[in-house]
C-alpha cells in the first residue's frame, strides 16, 4: 500500500495549543501509512521546532490575513511534493490551502 503524503498547513507564527496539537499528530502518525509534511504561513519558531523533529517543513509566508498571493506557491508545492491530502488548521490555512488543494484536485480536510 502506498504511503499517503499529508500536507499539514498552519499559521505557525507562535507555538500555542494548535501548534502543539499538530506537532503531537505529526510525531505519532503511523509512518507506514502516512508521510507528514508541514507548511507554515507565518514566520516564527514553529517551523524550526518541526525541522529539529525531522519533519519536512516548508514556508509560504502570508504578508497579511487575506493574502491570496500564497495560493500559487501552495499549489506548486502540492504538485512538486506529490501531496495526497491537505489538512488545514486555522482560519488563514483554511482560506488559502483549501483554494490551492481544490484547484489541484487534492482532498482537503479542515480542522
Amino acid at each position: 500500500m502506498k504511503r499517503l503524503k499529508v500536507l499539514q498547513v498552519i499559521g505557525g507564527g507562535e507555538i500555542g495549543g494548535a501548534e502543539r496539537h499538530l506537532l503531537t499528530i505529526m510525531r505519532l502518525v503511523n509512518r507506514e501509512r502516512f508521510t507528514p509534511e508541514l507548511l507554515c504561513l507565518c514566520e516564527g519558531p514553529f517551523a524550526g521546532l518541526c525541522r529539529e523533529e525531522g519533519i519536512t517543513t516548508h514556508e509560504a509566508i502570508m504578508r497579511h490575513k487575506l493574502d491570496l498571493a500564497t495560493v500559487a506557491p501552495i499549489r506548486r508545492l502540492i504538485r512538486e511534493q506529490n501531496i495526497d491530502i491537505v489538512h488545514t488548521h486555522g482560519v488563514r490555512a483554511n482560506l488559502v490551502a483549501r483554494i490551492a488543494g481544490r484547484a489541484e484536485g487534492v482532498p482537503v480536510v479542515t480542522t
